[in-house]
């Protein structure tokens, strides 16, 4: 499948998707404990409850994320998926350890909206994916991540000749990225910084 599936980036060859994969799985065995774990797990990186009753922010690898990252961020309340952020690791050419974010993505369902809002409010004013953002950060800063890189919205990986013309874009990538305080660096990439601003 990855000769033919795009893999977080539309505009990446088969052979860079190739070692992007590899390169993923390298770091996630460097990294050692509680890495590698199972894809059946997952890991409650912290629970909100005393914020959102049922809230919890948890680090999985679903099967359908599988095309935008090896890892995905998630904020969950109770049994629903709320909101999710899937990135998977490299080394740049300086052999600096990087997170490469693929895919940003809330849910449409009836009551999403309602929800965004009741979970920004229970989180300070902070958005839930603009919070995802930042929590990525502080999972940078811990596992010693030194840049965050992230797709743009014209390389997503459901844009590529694959999909046909079919792909529905609910929010604009590069306006996210910008907000929090991103670079484009490339047609294809955006650069975040570690620091939250």
């Amino acid at each position: 499948g990855t000769l033919l599936w795009p893999y977080q980036n539309a505009t990446w060859s088969a052979k860079t998707r190739f070692d992007r994969i590899l390169a993923h799985c390298r770091e996630i065995d460097r990294l050692g404990p509680p890495f590698p774990f199972s894809t059946k797990e997952r890991l409650v990186l912290a629970d909100l409850g005393a914020h959102y009753p049922s809230c919890r922010l948890v680090l999985d690898q679903p099967k359908w994320f599988m095309r935008e990252g090896g890892l995905t961020l998630n904020l969950f309340v109770d049994s629903f998926r709320a909101y999710s952020l899937a990135f998977s690791l490299f080394r740049n050419e300086a052999g600096e350890l990087c997170a490469y974010i693929g895919a940003l993505q809330g849910r449409n369902t009836d009551n999403a909206l309602d929800l965004y809002r009741d979970l920004t409010r229970a989180l300070f004013g902070i958005r839930p994916r603009d919070f995802l953002i930042e929590a990525l950060r502080m999972l940078a800063r811990r596992l010693g991540i030194a840049g965050i890189h992230a797709v743009s919205d014209a390389a997503r990986h459901h844009r590529h000749p694959f999909f046909g013309s079919k792909m529905i874009a609910p929010q604009d990538y590069d306006t996210v990225w910008l907000e929090r305080g991103g670079t484009q660096v490339t047609d294809d990439t955006f650069v975040l910084p570690v620091s939250s601003p």
